[in-house]
């Protein structure tokens, strides 16, 4: 009954938010001789648009191969919803009209196309770091088989790579080839100052970027990436 009621009030908001866009973009066709859709306003929006179809394809792959999703109940109800053809198709409609109908209403600013890019692509990336992982499990203590809290596996991460267990105690060691990883991807906002030179990205939406990606890193990457055993292992 609750899929019957979700699915039709998505059915309802894909036919409302296309037909906004429909008027929207008649409206603007009609005074397309005062009102010139930027060149730098579409390019944005076709990059969106891949990365919208980006996102879509590994989520897709995620729900199919993420063990961890397959074996949660409530997500796995959202799974078998969600993994309907019609349902995953009307989402990709929904996510692109709204994609353009924003680029269309705010024509006269890259703010709008350039926090959707943010979004996207710290989006595309952890759904990426969530498949590279599909068959991980939350980090454990190989001794009392405790679950790790988010501060003790990023702090029990870094070099050295031998800890103590705060439940039981005993020696743990970090996986080396697991903190490189996490070396290389914390590294990666850093180099996103590039794209305010490569992309003439704003400042301020390139710190949000950085922040967003760091933040998302922590809750949902982190926890699976990495591992911990009781023997010290070599490179």
């Amino acid at each position: 009954m609750k899929g019957s009621y979700l699915y039709v009030v998505i059915v309802l908001l894909t036919i409302i938010v296309l037909s906004i866009f429909m008027i929207i973009l008649s409206i603007r066709y009609t005074i397309a001789n005062e009102i010139h859709l930027p060149l730098s306003v579409i390019i944005w929006s076709i990059v969106n648009s891949i990365l919208v179809f980006m996102t879509y394809y590994i989520f897709k792959q995620n729900i199919r191969v993420v063990t961890r999703w397959q074996e949660n109940e409530q997500l796995r109800k959202w799974i078998i919803f969600l993994n309907r053809p019609i349902m995953s198709t009307l989402l990709l409609l929904v996510g692109l009209g709204s994609l353009w109908m924003g680029a269309i209403l705010f024509w006269h600013t890259l703010w709008f196309v350039q926090t959707c890019f943010t979004i996207l692509f710290i989006t595309c990336m952890i759904l990426w770091e969530t498949y590279s992982m599909r068959d991980r499990r939350w980090s454990k203590c190989p001794h009392c088989r405790n679950d790790m809290s988010r501060k003790q596996i990023f702090q029990k991460s870094f070099i050295p790579f031998r800890e103590k267990c705060d439940f039981c105690n005993k020696l743990i060691y970090a996986n080396p080839r697991d903190n490189q990883n996490k070396i290389i991807i914390y590294l990666f906002p850093l180099c996103s100052m590039s794209l305010h030179t490569l992309f003439d990205l704003h400042l301020f939406l390139v710190l949000l970027f950085a922040v967003g990606f760091f933040t998302s890193f922590y809750y949902f990457v982190l926890p699976y990436l990495i591992t911990f055993s009781d023997k010290e292992q070599g490179w």
